[in-house]
């Protein structure tokens, strides 16, 4: 693993990047975004070559960031498979510098900060202070998260209905499960997919990300983390009924955002647009604050720290990883 020396002209960018024309310049420029704003950036083809062994071209990557509570510091997790099947999961600290990584013989994207405090990325526990890894065999699936010291939670939805399950904090076996659906209104059930959440520990809220793939809109709902405990509607019951009183903040149906991308952060909630490598960055109602060209890739392995600071990208073809300011 070496570390890139970025060329003169990024760091000139970033400087540039401060005035607002050259900001909305950059946002409909062809020049990549992750490249223009970054900070930092690690090439890491050399363990990535080592972990695929030469042997496989059919591979994908995520990327994740997760902030200790200890300390309010960020950590980098890159998830690496391979088509067969194989991961192997890297750690880094906000500077890039590879801490640690494990292999598991089972593709898996789990990623939280667990309730006892340790990291849970890809079926693998890292320790909150020295990051050594201890891979598992719990094969969870969904979207999670925790409420210090209490409970880890696990939700999936699709279709009409959600689940939310709490786990415990020693080994994720399952405790109590509640089934409610989304959304009822005038023309019945709606359909939806849960995309991703956001949990915010200071505010101790939960956003839901659901996006309805019929008519291609987004609903966010607003969910407190106490009620995840107990408060939580149960099967037959909605997230967001048709009649008053609803028992969440939920947002309008926002339109023009693509199915794959969205991130909670202190500074908005983030969408990708339907042009290719393009985000906004919207209120709670759907209205667009600033936007922010990333690449011109049609897919992107891309996370935000929760203060909407910086984003990590990870530039699969070259197996580089980024750190950059959004400029927000």
């Amino acid at each position: 693993m070496k570390k890139i020396c970025l060329l003169l002209i990024v760091p000139l960018l970033v400087v540039l990047s401060g005035c607002d024309l050259f900001t909305e310049w950059l946002s409909f420029s062809p020049f990549p975004g992750y490249l223009a704003q970054a900070v930092d950036a690690v090439d890491i083809s050399g363990e990535i070559t080592e972990f695929l062994d030469n042997e496989e071209d059919d591979w994908l990557s995520e990327l994740y960031v997760l902030r200790r509570p200890s300390d309010q510091k960020d950590f980098v997790f890159l998830i690496v498979q391979k088509g067969g099947g194989e991961q192997r999961v890297y750690a880094f600290d906000e500077s890039l510098e590879l801490k640690s990584y494990a292999t598991i013989d089972h593709h898996n994207e789990i990623h939280l900060v667990e309730a006892d405090g340790r990291f849970f990325v890809g079926d693998v526990h890292f320790d909150p202070v020295t990051l050594s890894p201890t891979p598992d065999n719990q094969y969870l699936w969904g979207h999670a998260f925790s409420t210090a010291g209490i409970w880890n939670f696990l939700l999936d939805g699709a279709g009409q209905q959600c689940r939310f399950e709490s786990r415990s904090l020693v080994d994720w076996s399952p405790g109590t499960s509640k089934l409610p659906k989304v959304e009822f209104s005038a023309s019945g059930d709606i359909n939806y997919n849960l995309q991703n959440i956001g949990y915010d520990p200071l505010l101790m809220e939960v956003y839901l990300f659901f996006y309805n793939w019929e008519e291609g809109f987004l609903r966010i709902i607003k969910t407190p983390e106490g009620d995840y405990v107990s408060g939580l509607p149960a099967a037959g019951g909605y997230l967001i009924p048709e009649f008053a009183p609803y028992p969440y903040e939920f947002s309008p149906r926002i339109y023009d955002v693509r199915e794959e991308y969205f991130w909670y952060t202190r500074k908005g909630m983030v969408a990708g647009a339907h042009n290719d490598g393009l985000l906004y960055l919207l209120n709670f109602n759907g209205e667009r604050i600033d936007q922010l060209r990333v690449t011109n890739d049609h897919r992107m392995v891309i996370d935000f720290d929760i203060d909407g600071e910086f984003f990590y990208y990870f530039d699969e073809p070259n197996s580089r990883l980024y750190k950059a300011v959004t400029g927000w």
